[in-house]
């Protein structure tokens, strides 16, 4: 099953995490703990903040209609995405199933993370799960007034 999802999703809380592809020159600020709290692009222009509000858009270009406030910040490979990422991304799979043993639990954890590639391929282009490039992972929570 591919799984596009919706502005809805953000709006229901049932999408809290989103993945976006490393640009050239972007860079990570950080805390006194080393928590990320700030992406910066080439020219010191912020991208995105810890604690600021965004306009949650239906489509590239489309008014918001919606506003989330990104909560945490982090830097991976979007293969290392793991099955509760992926669910906080709004994958959710359409067969739930009573498991008995540790394999079946491993296999239905890996499938939410074969939802989110075959996702990741369908907006990206084929082949760019594995191209496995670095992403910002922003966290994030409905905006509330």
């Amino acid at each position: 099953m591919l799984f596009i999802y919706t502005i809805d999703q953000v709006l229901n809380g049932t999408k809290t995490n989103s993945r976006r592809v490393v640009q050239p020159g972007e860079y990570p600020v950080f805390d006194e703990s080393g928590n990320i709290i700030e992406v910066r692009k080439a020219n010191g222009r912020l991208k995105w903040k810890v604690g600021k509000t965004y306009g949650a858009q239906p489509g590239r270009g489309q008014k918001a209609v919606a506003r989330i406030r990104i909560t945490g910040i982090r830097k991976e490979h979007v293969q290392d995405i793991t099955p509760q990422d992926a669910y906080d991304e709004g994958i959710r799979l359409s067969i739930f199933t009573i498991v008995h043993d540790n394999w079946d639990v491993i296999e239905k954890l890996e499938q939410y993370r074969r939802e989110f590639s075959q996702l990741w391929d369908s907006v990206h282009g084929p082949g760019a799960w594995e191209a496995n490039p670095e992403v910002w992972c922003l966290s994030f929570e409905l905006a509330k007034g």
